[in-house]
């Protein structure tokens, strides 16, 4: 898991993505936002990497600025972040959001 956080790091830096990701057993929760371009081909990477089994996108929208913090282009968070990181970023999407699909 550290060589997909190491790369995702490397990658998303070079196009303006941000976000963060959360491994829990065998399943990983990610959030990332940027340009609509680069976060388009940045989930065509993801769904054909040989390591992911399956994609799934629970929300896709707009926000009028980033959620995640500076220097986080992908950011590893660890079970006792996690809980406090997520009711963070959901309450500043909801506040944001001005169009999602489920």
């Amino acid at each position: 898991m550290t060589d997909i956080v190491n790369t995702s790091t490397q990658n998303n830096k070079l196009h303006g993505i941000s976000g963060f990701i959360m491994f829990k057993d065998s399943t990983c929760f990610q959030y990332i936002e940027g340009y609509r371009e680069d976060l388009s081909q940045l989930i065509q990477n993801i769904k054909a990497d040989e390591r992911v089994d399956d994609y799934t996108t629970i929300i896709q929208g707009s926000l009028e600025t980033r959620i995640s913090p500076e220097g986080w282009y992908m950011k590893e968070l660890v079970d006792e972040d996690f809980n406090q990181r997520f009711d963070q970023v959901y309450n500043k999407i909801k506040k944001q959001m001005k169009e999602y699909l489920v």
